[in-house]
């Protein structure tokens, strides 16, 4: 049996949509050639030193993350922050059927259950303009009701994606301005089909097997 991991499809697909907009519009490095290793974070971090000097400001984004401080905030942050899922508008109950794979068949379980996933999108800023470019940029990725592509096209095509309210939440402590956008994805399917058992032959094997089995001459 096969898990579902549709939540982490969904998230890092929600992520690539800000991503792929942020680097269009040349507010964040592209990370996409860089690798997971000391060298590559330190020419990160200069691409965002470089990014700053000619844009005024770069923008950070974080998937899965704490909108918490995390040191010094030297750039504009966009952090995605996962809410939870209840049960979605469409279910069925557990059928049994048989799919044909093979030349033979094989007994699944399916069923249809969907659930309704939140989550929250956080700007955290340093000044009302470097607020309202990250606002833009993720009106762009993520319009009020909008289709949202599946980085992994081994996914269905996309999901809907609706934008539910929207809040500022400055903190002085921190001396940043911070803005929270709150997503709602409806009805998304969180089971798989479940095989069961080995192949089955055809019936026409079945027949030639029990003729040869009590010796009928044809």
């Amino acid at each position: 049996m096969a898990l579902n991991n549709i939540y982490e499809e969904v998230e890092r697909s929600i992520y690539e949509a800000i991503r792929l907009v942020s680097v269009a519009e040349g507010y964040t490095p592209d990370i996409t050639p860089l690798n997971n290793t000391p060298l590559d974070y330190e020419q990160y971090q200069a691409e965002l030193t470089a990014i700053d000097s000619s844009k005024g400001f770069a923008i950070e984004i974080f998937n899965n993350t704490q909108p918490e401080d995390k040191g010094m905030i030297e750039t504009s942050r966009i952090s995605i922050l996962h809410g939870g899922a209840s049960p979605g508008g469409i279910g069925l109950p557990v059928e049994r059927e048989y799919q044909e794979e093979g030349g033979g068949f094989y007994q699944a379980q399916g069923t249809t259950n969907t659930s309704e996933y939140s989550y929250d999108i956080y700007i955290t800023s340093r000044s009302l303009v470097e607020s309202r470019i990250c606002m833009a940029i993720i009106n762009q990725a993520l319009p009020n009701r909008s289709w949202v592509m599946f980085y992994n096209t081994q996914e269905p095509d996309r999901f809907l994606n609706i934008l539910k309210s929207g809040w500022s939440s400055p903190s002085e402590l921190r001396g940043v301005k911070e803005y929270i956008y709150s997503y709602m994805i409806p009805d998304l399917i969180t089971t798989l089909d479940t095989r069961m058992g080995d192949l089955i032959p055809p019936i026409v094997e079945i027949d030639l097997k029990l003729i040869l089995h009590i010796g009928i001459q044809l």
